[in-house]
């Protein structure tokens, strides 16, 4: 027993302040906003969108099946962004009406058309921005009978694409493992409700710490929490 307690506390020793979820070579969300620290950008998605960074898409829903889908796709073809939405993106759909737009001082362009996503009637939304050679894409299904409130904070997603300053490379940080001693006073919720994370904070932090579901804490016990 004293030997695993020793491999124990090794091993937490080990891990304290690993990484815990996506890293910034993978961007990650902090609230409604997505950061990619090394590729320097950022966007904001409205409030009730779960975002879900993915291996070649962020993608962000809402209950009533509103969705966002973000990449990044090369620009081999060197295309402005409204000839690439019509020639490459789209060149099955001859005759969109397509506008061009800024984007925080990037050129962009953008189109929309009716779509249907799991039998829901949708307007879908396309965005391509001019970004270092490359485009920087959304995609939006957007339910026909959305509010026109939703319809302008959708807007405000594509208009929120840039490149990090100061204050976001301050906020932009991956989250991490720490180790935390349990005092007299501590209960789960007290120290789960330290952790980042909007819902499910205990049961988070019973699986980390493989607890079982009514199982207490000992004061004194170095537990795993996940700090930002």
């Amino acid at each position: 027993e004293q030997g695993g307690k020793k491999n124990r506390d090794r091993y937490l020793k080990a891990i304290n302040g690993m990484i815990y979820g996506d890293s910034p070579s993978q961007g990650f969300a902090i609230d409604q906003t997505f950061y990619h620290p090394e590729m320097n950008f950022k966007f904001s998605v409205p409030e009730g969108f779960k975002i879900k960074n993915q291996p070649t898409q962020v993608a962000a829903r809402a209950q009533n099946g509103a969705v966002i889908l973000f990449d990044i796709v090369g620009n081999k073809a060197q295309q402005n962004a409204r000839s690439y939405i019509t020639q490459s993106w789209l060149k099955d759909r001859p005759g969109l009406k397509t506008e061009n737009i800024t984007v925080n001082g990037l050129r962009g362009a953008t189109t929309a058309f009716a779509g249907t996503i799991n039998g829901q009637a949708m307007t879908i939304r396309l965005v391509a921005i001019e970004w270092k050679g490359r485009f920087a894409r959304f995609q939006m299904a957007i339910p026909r009978n959305s509010s026109n409130a939703l319809v302008e904070e959708l807007k405000r997603t594509t208009y929120s694409f840039g490149s990090l300053n100061e204050k976001d490379r301050a906020r932009a940080k991956p989250m991490r493992l720490r180790l935390y001693t349990a005092k007299a006073g501590d209960s789960v919720a007290s120290i789960a409700r330290r952790m980042p994370f909007d819902q499910l904070q205990e049961e988070r932090f019973r699986v980390l710490n493989a607890m079982g579901e009514r199982e207490g804490l000992k004061v004194g016990q170095v537990y795993k929490i996940i700090t930002q």
